[in-house]
This record gives C-alpha cells, sequence and structure tokens, in this order.
C-alpha cells in the first residue's frame, strides 16, 4: 500500500521540490494483537501447547485445581442446599398439585391408615395425582410396598418415610389453615 502511492504526483503538486516520505509503519504493530477475551484466551492456549513456560503449566494447575474444588463443593453441599432426595420428592408431587409442600405433606398424612402390622398405608384409590406419583417412586425405590387387601390395593409405607413426613410438618414455614381444602370448610 505504501509503494503505491504516487509521491512525485504528491510532490509536484506541492511545488516545494523533494519531501521527507514518512517512515514505513512497523508490521508488527498491527498484528497479533487480541480485540477480546476469547482471543486472549485462544492465544492463551495456542502459546501453553506451543511454547509452555512455567508460568503457563502453573496457571493451568491452579485454575484445574480451583474448578475442581467448587466442582467438589457443589456436588457435596447440594443435598444441604436442597434437602434430601424424599424431601424433593415430597415437593415434586406438591407442585404437580399446585400446592405447598407442607400443605400437600398434611393432606397425604391425613389419608393415612394403620396396616395390619401396624405400619402406615395409603388406599391408592383416594390418591390425588401428585400423590399417586410420589408412592409409585417410594414403591420403585423400595420404600413403598404395593399390597392388595379385600379388592383394595394399597402402599405400605416404610417407617422412616413416614417419620420424615411427620417430622416435615414439624417447623412450620407457610399458614397450613391457608389451604384450598379448609377455605370451603
Amino acid at each position: 500500500m505504501y509503494d503505491r502511492v504516487p509521491w512525485t504526483d504528491v510532490e509536484q503538486t506541492l511545488h516545494s521540490g523533494q519531501i521527507a516520505k514518512p517512515p514505513l509503519p512497523a508490521y508488527s504493530d498491527f498484528v497479533d494483537r487480541t480485540v477480546s477475551g476469547q482471543e486472549d484466551l485462544l492465544v492463551a492456549f495456542e502459546e501453553l501447547f506451543t511454547a509452555p513456560t512455567p508460568r503457563h503449566v502453573f496457571a493451568l494447575l491452579l485454575a484445574a485445581f480451583i474448578d475442581i474444588v467448587v466442582f467438589l463443593l457443589a456436588f457435596a453441599t447440594g443435598p444441604y442446599f436442597f434437602g434430601s432426595m424424599e424431601q424433593r420428592w415430597v415437593s415434586a408431587g406438591a407442585a404437580l398439585e399446585g400446592l405447598d409442600h407442607q400443605i400437600f405433606t398434611r393432606d397425604f398424612l391425613r389419608k393415612l391408615t394403620p396396616g395390619p402390622r401396624g405400619m402406615a398405608r395409603v388406599e391408592a384409590s383416594a390418591l390425588s395425582p401428585g400423590e399417586q406419583q410420589l408412592c409409585l417412586l417410594l414403591a420403585a425405590k423400595k420404600l413403598a410396598v404395593v399390597t392388595e387387601e379385600d379388592g383394595r390395593r394399597y402402599y405400605l409405607l416404610e417407617q422412616g418415610i413416614h417419620e420424615q413426613l411427620l417430622e416435615s410438618l414439624a417447623s412450620q414455614q407457610f399458614p397450613l389453615r391457608a389451604s384450598a381444602a379448609a377455605a370451603s370448610h
């Protein structure tokens, strides 16, 4: 581009004789400049694999260490932030019903009756869709057993699940009297 400038025409137009031509710009000043963070990452990875220095290796190891620590923290604290599997199942069943999980649990516990050996059981025909899904999941996880008695199908709940459901009502988070069923009475 520099060679195509008509320097003789410029000198003739200015009528001042020879002019000092500007120096040719250094090509290296305009090459290999990144314009975004993504390009910076690509250049850094290229340097890491083509000409690694101890600084590159240290940065990669530090980043990997931080990522592993963050992953392990997130993995380990997941159940504490979102509750146990059983609590999440109850919340999912409540979401199917459009209810608060405590109202859902209260209504489900009201349907429980003692079985022949004193275990909590619920009649399958009395279950709402969300409760049915919860019982199906509990049966699949071997935390409930499907039995038939006098032509009726029942879900026998494992004692630990029954206890967890009752204990979940111990700390009231939402006024239980605010359900639609209570308002109609």
